[in-house]
């Protein structure tokens, strides 16, 4: 006795049996039944593969597929007989549907004179949704966005596609939302859709989507960031002017291109990164403009012995960019100095100059002349924190504006002052 055995598999389902039939030992000796290939995506592609040839071979064999639930037949094509490997198509095919899977061939029936099928092995499949969607492609610089998807096709019947976007990721239904663009018939190996999206400085979430019955299938989301011709950049220097309540910063920036329509600082105590959506403190009022693009921030109202996370920003009103983070603890508020004069105007090379300032404390101090944020010329260190000294202005001085006197306790200068600004002649 000899055996027929059939492997059928899908791309979901695999199944295997053993078949024993005496009225076609003599025609076959081995079918195998099997997907085309194990590459992602599956496909529901049969094939049919004949090992041996026997004697008094049938005409034909059929290869049949019917849904189960109505046994309307959807396929039935005839394999050739002759060795090798025989593919065939099962497409169109609805998800989460059971098909019963036939092959058959035909006997006269003397009786009546008539050809009568005879079912060699019936098998089902349940197919998954096996249409990919691959990620979405954006293009275009202005708020008109086109995207694209690829499709990697699978082997199931696709009534609708299309795109939908949000305002948050999550894709919504296409069924309840207006905010798609969507297709009907046979998918291509793409489609495009075209979107207006007005508000350049909105981030946009985007996904293709293709519909079969109930069942909805979505690419993975595309962020439409906020995009913007300007280029720029900015930067904080380190703290100064640290008092209980209150600390200075220098921010620098830089623009390639553009225009910028606010900056400053924000800050916070909790947060590592504020923004301009997530703060304590906000700065965006300037006490001094060494250039049109350099600033200097003083922030007040501030909590004593309290380390606070300051980050500059910078924008066009379409996108906002931020620079490094610098971190201050306020000082003590039993602990203070404030320089008092020079408080502005001009002040001659050689000649003597008293500087004076008020403190909260007697331990000794440093005297230091800035030159906006760089400094310029040691003054005095370790000087008696008297309120007053004598200040024989060199000759060799360089002449210009954004002079400032800095004074801070010599044995911490987190405690310390700027002064005013003034100009050298």
């Amino acid at each position: 006795m000899k055996y027929i055995s059939i492997l059928f598999v899908t791309f979901l389902t695999v199944l295997s049996s053993c078949v024993d039939s005496e009225s076609f030992l003599p025609r076959l000796s081995a079918i195998n039944i099997g997907p085309v290939n194990d590459d992602y995506p599956p496909s529901v592609t049969v094939r049919v593969e004949i090992n041996e040839l026997g004697s008094n071979l049938p005409n034909s064999i059929d290869l049949g597929i019917k849904e189960q639930r109505n046994n309307n037949s959807l396929v039935s094509t005839g394999i050739p007989i002759e060795k090798g490997w025989h593919f065939f198509e099962l497409a169109l095919l609805q998800p989460d549907t059971k098909y019963n899977i036939e092959l058959r061939y035909s006997e006269y029936n003397a009786l009546d004179g008539t050809d009568e099928p005879i079912v060699l092995i019936q098998s089902f499949i349940s197919p998954k949704f096996s249409l990919i969607l691959l990620p979405t492609e954006v293009n275009g610089k202005t708020s008109l966005k086109t995207v694209k998807t690829d499709i990697v096709k699978g082997s199931l019947k696709v009534e609708t596609y299309g795109h939908v976007w949000s305002l948050n990721n999550s894709a919504p239904d296409p069924n309840l939302t207006s905010n798609k663009q969507e297709y009907q018939g046979i998918t291509p190996e793409n489609f495009v859709s075209t979107f207006s999206f007005v508000d350049p400085s909105v981030t946009y979430y985007v996904w293709a989507y293709v519909k079969t019955g109930t069942q909805i299938n979505y690419s993975a989301v595309t962020v439409v960031a906020p995009n913007s011709n300007s280029e720029f950049s900015i930067v904080v220097s380190n703290p100064y002017n640290i008092q209980a309540n209150g600390v200075s910063f220098d921010c620098d920036m830089v623009i390639n291109s553009g225009s910028t329509n606010y900056y400053g600082l924000v800050a916070s105590s909790s947060i590592a990164l504020p923004s301009v959506n997530n703060y304590e403190h906000i700065d965006e009022n300037f006490t001094t403009k060494y250039t049109n693009t350099s600033f200097a921030v003083s922030y007040l109202g501030l909590q004593a012995n309290t380390l606070y996370y300051v980050r500059p920003f910078i924008s066009d009103g379409i996108i906002t960019r931020y620079g490094n983070v610098k971190t201050v603890l306020t000082g003590s508020p039993n602990e203070a100095i404030t320089v008092t004069s020079p408080i502005s105007g001009v002040i001659y090379r050689s000649s003597a100059i008293s500087i004076t300032w008020t403190s909260s404390f007697s331990e000794a101090v440093d005297i230091e002349l800035y030159k906006g944020s760089s400094l310029a010329r040691v003054i005095v260190t370790n000087v008696s924190n008297n309120g007053t000294h004598t200040w024989s202005v060199p000759s060799d001085l360089a002449v210009g504006d954004y002079y400032r006197i800095r004074i801070f306790k010599t044995s911490d200068n987190t405690v310390e002052h700027f002064g005013s600004e003034f100009k050298i002649q």
